[in-house]
């Protein structure tokens, strides 16, 4: 069974000292497809605006 409260905790350690999204987005899937025993597949899909 996966302890949900455990796994937000990781994630926020992983991401409170990084400053850039995209390697928090990158240890956040890994995090989540290596938890979560039912998921084939992790990630996130981003739309980049230009300005």
């Amino acid at each position: 069974m996966t302890d949900y409260k455990l796994l937000a905790e990781q994630l926020k350690a992983l991401a409170e000292d990084e400053p850039s999204y995209i390697p928090v987005l990158s240890n956040a899937s890994a995090l989540i497809n290596q938890n979560l025993d039912d998921l084939n597949w992790a990630g996130f899909y981003l739309d980049v605006i230009q300005f």
